[in-house]
């Protein structure tokens, strides 16, 4: 009876280890394949982690790249600009040094201007009315040196040219067509069909000489003889020719100016000035064809 105890215990025993081995085997089985599982995640994760710092790492050498080129593009623009502005302060200089010196050419004109003008106004105050003319000397300095220039010229010309010619003047309010001699800017004039003579004086750029009749007839007939002579029809001869219709007679001595108002007027022959402000009358060598003698 215990033997058959012993052996239905042993059986027991026997068979209680047979059915509680397998339990511990599946168990490992399983954990074998959570860690498999957890492993498997583990390498998924690293990789999408690697990847992911790999394209970081690809997008921050690129912004590198990008961030350089952009530096060193403005290291190219710094150096442009210094070199733009060291032009700059070249060109600055330059031009103030230009400027310096049209400063002192305009003062060179500015003086030359007023020094032809003053010559003019004590030309003008020794010639008869028209003979020559002052500019304002108004303006900018090249633009008063030019206009002063112009007069001189044009005084120049008036004092070396002389013609005899048909023109109209006013007389007694009226055109008439005269015989008119010119020289340096002074006029006389006769009838082309009558006996009167006498004084052209300038009206204007545009406008007709004002014609006044001489009322000696002396100083009328000098007219026509000077006109006659310019022509060519008379020998050179020295005439006293009035400047004003209302002259003195021949025979009275000059009270102003002399004047050269014919071709070939002598300078040094012309009676001395006691009046500047009144012009009378003048001696003038007159030769054929308006030469100057």
């Amino acid at each position: 009876m215990t033997d058959l105890i012993r052996s239905l215990a042993s059986l027991l025993f026997a068979a209680a280890l047979i059915g509680a081995e397998p339990a511990p085997a599946v168990d490992g089985a399983a954990a074998a394949l959570e860690d498999l599982r957890a492993a498997n995640v583990a390498r998924a994760g690293l990789a999408r982690e690697w990847q992911e710092w790999q394209a970081e790492s690809e997008r921050t050498y690129a912004l590198l790249d990008t961030v350089q080129s952009q530096v060193s593009r403005l290291r190219a623009d710094a150096a442009n600009a210094r070199e733009a502005t060291a032009t700059l302060a070249q060109e600055v200089a330059t031009a103030g040094a230009s400027r310096r010196r049209l400063d002192a050419l305009d003062e060179v004109f500015s003086a030359q201007a007023r020094a032809i003008d003053a010559a003019l106004a004590r030309a003008k105050s020794a010639s008869a009315p028209g003979a020559v003319s002052v500019p304002s000397g108004e303006g900018e300095p090249r633009a008063a040196f030019a206009a002063a220039i112009r007069a001189l010229e044009a005084a120049e010309r008036s004092a070396s040219t002389s013609a005899v010619e048909i023109a109209e003047g006013m007389l007694d309010g009226q055109r008439r067509a005269v015989t008119l001699l010119r020289v340096a800017g002074l006029g006389w004039w006769s009838e082309i069909d009558g006996p009167r003579s006498g004084v052209a004086t300038p009206a204007g750029a545009d406008a007709p000489p004002t014609l006044e009749v001489v009322s000696d007839p002396a100083f009328a007939q000098a007219i026509r003889h000077a006109i006659a002579t310019t022509q060519g029809s008379r020998p050179p001869e020295l005439f006293v020719l009035p400047l004003r219709a209302s002259a003195i007679s021949l025979d009275a001595p000059a009270s102003g100016p002399s004047a050269p108002v014919a071709p070939g007027a002598k300078k040094d022959a012309l009676p001395a000035s006691d009046s500047a402000s009144d012009p009378v009358v003048g001696p003038a060598l007159v030769g054929p064809s308006g030469d100057r003698r």
